[in-house]
């Protein structure tokens, strides 16, 4: 390994940098006419929050569906980051991102696909939305995906067709970052608070050490 490459994976502790997604489906009732095994369209996504690219730090996304699916596995390497199927059951999507930087482990998340409206709603054209508003964490990223973090997203990529269905989440994205820094600085006060604890208890280690040397004793 170069000495360059070697610099690029030195990790930047006490950092940490946020990425927002959501994860989420979209499901068209096809109607009374439609086959009895295929009676929606659907499609399972991940997105950046307000649609922002992430093929900056995303390599790939990963969507495994039911068995019935073939194929099973689909993995998509470039935004929309999207699968779409048609089917007549809800199941649990599992969706695995892959990063730029191979040294960053695989996130794995579950979504559960949504084809019917809430109980009691008649089935409509009105498509099912099924959004969760969730971040990709990097604490103490490398050099590499840091340098590719702080570049950030790109102004121009492949928009999803169903972007005017999309939740807005407003204002959730300032939540979740007051909250850790919240977080940030309970860390940081405990910390102090235990450096502070444990120089008291050298303190006394250092006292019964001295008064067992004067009484003839051997630490």
């Amino acid at each position: 390994m170069s000495g360059s490459a070697a610099a690029g994976n030195k990790r930047l502790r006490g950092t940490v940098v946020v990425v927002p997604i959501v994860h989420g489906s979209i499901s068209f009732y096809l109607g009374k006419k439609s086959e009895e095994e295929r009676t929606h369209k659907w499609t399972a996504y991940v997105r950046g929050l307000e649609n922002r690219d992430l093929s900056y730090v995303v390599k790939s996304v990963e969507f495994l569906l039911h068995e019935s699916f073939d194929p099973q596995k689909r993995v998509l390497s470039s935004p929309p980051y999207e699968v779409t199927e048609s089917g007549w059951g809800e199941f649990e999507v599992n969706i695995k991102i892959h990063f730029k930087d191979n040294i960053e482990k695989p996130v794995e998340i579950f979504h559960l696909l949504r084809l019917f409206p809430p109980f009691g709603t008649e089935m409509s054209k009105k498509p099912v939305v099924s959004e969760h508003y969730d971040e990709l964490i990097f604490q103490d990223p490398t050099e590499n995906l840091f340098k590719l973090l702080k570049a950030g997203p790109s102004a121009k990529f492949k928009q999803s067709t169903y972007s005017p269905y999309f939740t807005g989440f407003e204002g959730q994205e300032s939540k979740e970052l007051k909250r850790i820094e919240e977080a940030r600085k309970k860390l940081r006060h405990d910390k102090l608070a235990l450096e502070e604890k444990f120089n008291e208890l050298e303190v006394q280690r250092e006292e019964l050490a001295r008064e067992l040397a004067r009484l003839g004793g051997k630490v």
